[in-house]
């Protein structure tokens, strides 16, 4: 009589057990890889609509805007690559983003040592999606950012 080696039916089960507990762990950390995903291509993006945008307010701030108390608000839209969309020329119809941006009159505490005649906040929300219609964001992903303008 000849002496088989095999694997038990326990074992088999074990194994196969085993192996499922292991592969749901990896299937359930799928969505969590694919949303840290999605939110590193939004910084990046949002990144460089940033550097964008604070050439363009450099470039748009001229010595009046440093007299007056006036606080301008400028509005800066953007496809989904992040790229700048002129929608008086474009449209709305690749808009994605929607950047609004404030030149504030004043600081909410100054300061030491800082002209407001020559340095002034600058605050940018950016929203996204944009509603084609009203062109303001549809939902609640909003990121805000704060850098100083110099007077030209």
């Amino acid at each position: 009589m000849k002496n088989y080696r095999a694997f038990s039916l326990i074992e088999v089960v074990l194994s196969l057990g085993l192996i499922a507990f292991v592969l749901v762990a990896i299937f359930a950390l799928i969505p969590v890889g694919l949303n840290a995903g999605r939110d590193s291509v939004d910084a990046t993006r949002f990144s460089l609509m940033a550097q964008d945008i604070r050439s363009r307010v450099q470039a748009a701030a001229n010595p009046t805007v440093f007299l007056g108390p006036t606080e301008p608000a400028l509005e800066y839209f953007y496809n989904r690559d992040g790229l700048f969309v002129d929608v008086s020329a474009n449209g709305y119809d690749s808009v994605l983003y929607r950047a609004e941006t404030i030149i504030h009159s004043s600081w909410l505490s100054t300061p030491p040592a800082t002209d407001i005649s020559i340095l002034r906040p600058v605050t940018v929300t950016i929203g996204w999606p944009v509603n084609p219609v009203t062109h303001l964001p549809l939902g609640t992903k909003v990121q805000s950012l704060t850098f100083y303008v110099r007077r030209p």
